[in-house]
């Protein structure tokens, strides 16, 4: 569960001009924000690095890692589009995997790829497939086409 609504408590005004100066410009909004209190949507990286700045707070001290989607990183604005005119998601790799893992290991889980060395938990995950996919071609295996 987000802490926002538990910290801010509806000034959200307050909240939305501390994180957009942070930021250089109008990317939150209250009616955004009120969205990501509510559990609505989750912020981009730099949107939940400006909430937790703001708030004088370290990330995921306000958010619990089951919150925040770590394989979404966008460092765009956010846009307000038509649901009719939204397009499809473009990303380089069209298939996503999702694990359930123990609340220990996902509270800890930031942590211990960034003391690996790695920047996000979706940058480790990727080093971990391309490995198994190279260890798995000196065993034999071949790729269905």
């Amino acid at each position: 569960m987000n802490r926002i609504k538990q910290f801010w408590d509806g000034r959200y005004g307050e909240l939305c001009r501390q994180s957009n100066t942070l930021l250089g410009g109008d990317v939150l909004d209250k009616s955004l924000l009120s969205k990501i209190a509510t559990g609505k949507c989750n912020p981009t990286v730099l949107q939940a690095w400006a909430l937790a700045k703001a708030s004088d707070m370290d990330i995921f001290d306000l958010f619990d890692p089951e919150d925040l989607d770590y394989t979404t990183i966008s460092t765009k604005a956010p846009q307000k589009l038509r649901a009719d005119t939204r397009k499809g998601d473009r990303h380089k790799y069209p298939c996503r995997m999702s694990k359930r893992i123990p609340q220990d290991i996902a509270t800890a889980l930031p942590d211990m790829v960034r003391a690996c060395g790695y920047i996000t938990v979706s940058d480790w995950l990727g080093s971990c497939l391309v490995r198994l996919e190279r260890e798995a071609k000196r065993k034999g295996w071949q790729a269905r086409v």
